[in-house]
């Protein structure tokens, strides 16, 4: 709702939204959320959904108090855009690409051991990013939490990165398994500046 509210400014209050109004929201800020140069996809489908959600239940609320007499939103969601998904240009790297940006990367930046782990995972950046050393333990990682339930898990560790693994675990300076990260964002996440830094890494390596 804060979206909205700082969308709308300080002149206009939330029950004199019309559906015009909503839609050229949806449109303008859910769709472009962010999507820049560097993350063309922006966010994903299903967090732009649950923003709408939340919005539309706000509305509902207003609603059923006599406040307006109709919920702007209703049905706002065919307008949202289902781009940030697995989209026809995603897909997985050939080992010959994965071998062209391990190359590109500097000795001794962190985004190598990164790379590697997410290569031979299947995790998500953040979970990697977020994984602490008594999180590994024996052949696996435990995943301490995520979207959802099903997010906590053990992944087995790939016998090809298992020596990376244990010499990160022996070695992290700060508790981290790939350490020295910066934070960035609401939740202060740990994967998203050095996401920045791969996708250019990335570019600059041609894939």
């Amino acid at each position: 709702v804060a979206m909205l509210t700082d969308w709308l400014g300080p002149d206009k209050e939330p029950t004199s939204v019309d559906k015009p109004t909503a839609a050229r929201f949806v449109e303008e800020v859910l769709n472009g959320w962010g999507v820049t140069s560097e993350t063309p996809e922006g966010v994903t489908a299903g967090t732009r959904r649950f923003a709408l959600n939340s919005i539309q239940k706000f509305f509902d609320w207003i609603e059923v108090r006599g406040l307006i007499k109709f919920n702007p939103f209703d049905k706002a969601g065919a307008l949202l855009s289902s781009g940030g998904g697995s989209g026809p240009d995603r897909r997985s790297w050939t080992p010959a690409e994965l071998q062209t940006v391990l190359e590109a990367i500097p000795e001794g930046d962190p985004m190598f051991p990164l790379v590697a782990i997410l290569a031979y995972s299947g995790m998500r950046r953040e979970e990697v990013c977020a994984m602490r050393v008594e999180s590994v333990t024996g052949e696996v990682m435990q995943v301490e939490e995520g979207k959802t339930k099903t997010a906590r898990r053990l992944v087995p560790i790939h016998p090809t990165v298992a020596p990376l693994v244990e010499l990160l675990v022996k070695t992290s300076p700060d508790g981290y398994l790939i350490p020295g990260l910066g934070t960035a964002g609401r939740d202060d996440k740990r994967s998203i500046l050095i996401g920045k830094r791969l996708l250019r890494t990335m570019r600059a390596a041609g894939v």
